[in-house]
């Protein structure tokens, strides 16, 4: 329970975050080197899409969303 959590509040991170490009990449070579990093990496993946199209994100600005 507590690594979902802790993936969770990696993926809202990663979705806020917008100068961070390479979060998969960061993220796969943090954790992908042994078996627990990697049930850490699925559980993140698992996450992830659902913290993107999920409506609790912050709403971004005007300026911001002209960034993107």
């Amino acid at each position: 329970m507590i690594r979902t959590q802790l993936c969770v509040c990696l993926a809202i991170l990663a979705v806020q975050m917008m100068e961070w490009k390479d979060v998969i990449n960061v993220v796969v070579s943090a954790l992908g080197r042994d078996a627990d990093g990697s049930v850490c990496l699925l559980e993140f993946l698992k996450v992830l899409p659902e913290e993107v199209t999920d409506g609790r994100k912050v709403n971004l600005t005007v300026s911001e969303t002209q960034t993107r």
